[in-house]
């Protein structure tokens, strides 16, 4: 086995005593509990790394300049799915395997996803908000719309895409879905039909130059005036101001996200709207789906240490 300096730098994942150990006996293992340092307080932590465990809570970005100051580097473990913060052509042509952990929270997605399809489509916070802040107690200002009948649309049909479909069907909701991939087991539909034919529409979509303001107000537009859009994807798929727009002259329904463009504030208009429904990163964040993240990523450090790295996102 290769024996390297580990360096977990985030300050959320839930490792086990077990966990820790599987990890010390392959080399040094190094903790540090911290979240979003500026780049410079990185590299002090991750400079020596052999192998860096971390993900976007850490850092907002791993950069070439910051890879070219990590000369000891040889893997990096994504305590996550996503790494589109992570320079991925600098370190592969660094030879810097990187690994990720894919599918560890899909049930956990699918359900926060259909919370927010709740949230939204039963004026749930609305009347909350209602009683809690304003003491009102009246039904009048809070008429939903049932599930039962409605089109759903998936936007990208990956597991968690899929898993939600299972859900909504189990709902009495037609489905169909978008993807560059063809299964027979659900409809599919070309994107212009998912805009103009869907009540909901789900993203789970990964941010790239591609899917970058893949929904502005060209494709609000095209779609029914009462549907509402679910994204507990990344929040740049959706053009942001074009959003605060189709929401506020009734363009669209609503939009549930499960993240804002960060650094969060609080003053953000879109919070302001009373059809949206925001929650701050949390569809993943269940016991189980942490359960399952650490020891998926704790088996990529084992594999990489008997040379048969599993879950590269970047093959040499």
């Amino acid at each position: 086995m290769i024996l390297l300096n580990i360096v977990i730098i985030d300050n959320w994942p839930d490792f086990t005593a077990e966990r820790l150990s599987r990890l010390k006996k392959l080399g040094k293992v190094t903790w540090n509990k911290v979240q979003m340092l500026p780049q410079e307080k990185f590299l002090e932590l991750a400079k020596d790394a052999g192998i860096l465990m971390t993900s976007h809570y850490a850092v907002s970005k791993i950069t070439r300049e910051m890879l070219d100051k990590m000369p000891k580097l040889k893997m990096i473990a994504q305590l996550a799915t996503g790494y589109d913060y992570l320079d991925l052509k600098a370190a592969t042509a660094k030879g810097i395997i990187v690994s990720n952990v894919p599918g560890y929270g899909d049930s956990s997605v699918a359900e926060h996803a259909l919370g927010l399809m709740l949230a939204l489509s039963k004026k749930i916070m609305n009347g909350m908000c209602q009683m809690r802040i304003q003491g009102k107690y009246d039904f009048r200002e809070n008429k939903g719309f049932e599930l039962n009948g409605k089109t759903l649309g998936l936007v990208g049909y990956g597991h968690t895409g899929r898993a939600l479909g299972v859900i909504a069907k189990g709902l009495g909701m037609r489905v169909m879905a978008y993807d560059k991939r063809i299964t027979s087991e659900v409809e599919y539909a070309d994107f212009e039909t998912v805009l103009k034919q869907c009540d909901v529409i789900s993203l789970h979509v990964p941010l790239t130059d591609e899917t970058r303001n893949m929904f502005s107000m060209k494709e609000f537009n095209k779609m029914k005036k009462n549907a509402i859009i679910i994204n507990t994807a990344r929040a740049p798929i959706v053009n942001q101001d074009d959003l605060y727009k189709a929401l506020k002259e009734g363009i669209i329904g609503g939009y549930a996200g499960d993240l804002v463009i960060e650094p969060f504030n609080a003053k953000d208009p879109l919070l302001q709207l009373h059809n949206v429904v925001f929650t701050p990163h949390i569809a993943w964040y269940t016991n189980e789906a942490v359960s399952r993240l650490t020891e998926i990523a704790v088996r990529n450090v084992e594999a990489f240490a008997e040379k048969n790295p599993m879950n590269v996102v970047n093959k040499q």
